[in-house]
């Protein structure tokens, strides 16, 4: 009798063409189009983390990495201070999947730092809080925890799908960076 697909690989199929359309904006040729695209990125990722990321954290009993990323992505853009506005919360299993999307992207910021793709002057400071999550086993326990989980499996998806949509929405008013 085959074996149930886990809950990554579930995740992975379903928003695998919303991951390649937010990478496709993002990147071309294997390197981001320019300094102020790759601040564009890093500006829509602080968005994800706080809007998504952060209320998923608090969900799942791990906000302390996500405070982290939020820190390193703040220390990027030249932004202090907080927020506007707290996030909203999430339930359980969009939290699971909102979690996959931005933990996923430790494996994808590790090549970002090996591949050239962002040129060495440029502010790397999230790049490498995920690349150590990544090499301390922070994300390989995620991934075993996440199959582990008893959620409706509509719900992970959901979740992910709003970090890719976050993601691949177009800017709308350009920060400087």
């Amino acid at each position: 009798m085959p074996r149930a697909p886990t809950n990554r690989a579930v995740l992975r199929d379903a928003t695998r063409a919303a991951h390649g359309a937010a990478e496709a904006r993002w990147v071309w040729q294997g390197r981001f189009r320019s300094r102020g695209a790759y601040g564009d990125w890093l500006r829509r990722l602080l968005r994800a983390h706080c809007t998504l990321g952060l209320p998923a954290a608090q969900v799942l009993g791990d906000a302390h990495q996500e405070r982290l990323r939020i820190r390193a992505l703040r220390s990027d853009l030249g932004l202090s201070g907080a927020g506007a506005r707290g996030p909203e919360p999430l339930d359980l299993g969009t939290a699971w999947g909102v979690a996959y999307a931005l933990n996923g992207s430790a494996l994808g910021a590790s090549s970002l730092l090996t591949s050239g793709a962002v040129s060495r002057d440029w502010p790397q400071a999230y790049l490498r809080v995920l690349r150590d999550y990544a090499r301390g086993g922070g994300l390989r326990a995620f991934f075993d925890d996440l199959d582990a989980a008893s959620v409706p499996r509509a719900q992970m998806v959901q979740g992910a799908q709003a970090v890719f949509a976050c993601l691949a929405e177009a800017e709308e008013a350009a920060v400087p960076f």
